[in-house]
């Protein structure tokens, strides 16, 4: 028998250590599926969202989508998010936080050493754990973004704020 595979260990690293650490910062997550796991929080009048997507073929990279809109822009029904954490596919991505900016794959969250510091460290892999202390590092980044929308090194742009998220409205 087989142990774990790199990618189960690196997805039990971030559920045992990411997930509590940003539902302490009051996020809500939502439904996962086997590429998505969404997050939600309201902050004052603004919404912020994000979620890891793994990568598709299941190899041990990942990288958070994050956005931001109005809580008008989003379904309420007595002050309670509709449908958000579930049809995430219908927000658009506004940026996205991962190890580097750029993108393509190698600059995703993963265990695979870059070749230079492969060959100064004598190894080609991280552990699980660094990943998720640089996710860490990465995702306060993000939270000082929500604040001052000043871009860290992690921090990528893909595209230009949109007013609203592409949620239906619920009456």
């Amino acid at each position: 028998m087989s142990g774990p595979t790199p990618t189960q260990l690196l997805r039990k690293e971030v559920e045992k250590t990411f997930f509590p650490f940003v539902e302490a910062r009051g996020f809500k997550a939502g439904r996962a599926n086997a590429l998505y796991r969404p997050f939600l929080r309201m902050r004052g009048d603004e919404v912020h969202w994000f979620n890891i997507q793994w990568e598709k073929s299941h190899r041990p990279y990942f990288v958070l989508n994050f956005s931001e809109f109005s809580c008008d822009a989003v379904g309420y029904v007595d002050g309670e998010e509709v449908r958000l954490l579930d049809d995430f596919r219908a927000i658009d991505w506004l940026g996205r936080v991962q190890r580097r900016r750029g993108g393509d794959l190698s600059n995703w969250f993963g265990l695979r050493k870059r070749l230079p510091e492969a060959l100064r460290t004598w190894s080609t892999k991280y552990a699980p754990s660094a990943v998720v202390e640089d996710l860490i590092r990465g995702f306060e980044e993000l939270e000082q973004w929500w604040d001052t929308k000043v871009e860290g090194p992690r921090i990528y742009i893909m595209h230009e704020k949109r007013p609203f998220a592409r949620v239906n409205r619920v009456a």
